[in-house]
């Protein structure tokens, strides 16, 4: 078994050998991994989620970044076919600029598509062991640059009639 000092020194050589060919990394449900996996998990949820999600539901979506997104409050999105059709925070509806950014699930999942096909540095999300919708994203564009992190996190998915 290797010490702990020798598993750092091989993590760190890992990572390195990764930068130096220019591999994105990330993790699938809290794994680390690489692009190709992230690719092939985001295959197999969408492929799941686009066969069972019911035609209407409910979930909170809340957004953590620099920016000045209506949606860094935690925020109830009703969805009904592909359009969200209400949205409330703090138990009023948003109003009409912040209605236009409540993502659908479906609207997550292109997020992911568009940051896998952008080759951002970093992207890490988990899914809903169910339902199979991402419930954190983590998109890093370039690990050099601060503050230019998205985090998304969804919760709370309810089928509604």
């Amino acid at each position: 078994m290797a010490r702990p000092s020798n598993q750092r020194a091989l993590t760190a050589l890992v990572l390195i050998g990764l930068s130096a060919l220019n591999c994105a990394i990330g993790s699938i449900n809290g794994q680390p991994t690489h692009y190709g996996f992230i690719y092939d998990a985001y295959r197999t949820h969408r492929a799941r989620w686009d066969l069972a999600h019911p035609p209407g539901y409910e979930y909170n979506v809340r957004y953590k970044c620099f920016c000045s997104s209506a949606l860094l409050r935690r925020t109830t999105v009703r969805v009904l076919g592909d359009s969200a059709i209400s949205a409330i925070q703090d138990g009023d509806l948003v109003n009409q600029k912040a209605f236009k950014e409540c993502p659908t699930i479906d609207a997550l999942y292109d997020l992911i598509y568009r940051s896998m096909e952008s080759s951002y540095d970093r992207v890490f999300v988990r899914y809903d062991r169910r339902w199979h919708y991402p419930v954190e994203i983590f998109i890093d564009m370039k690990a050099s640059v601060d503050d230019d992190e998205l985090e998304v996190f969804a919760d709370s998915f309810a089928p509604v009639e």
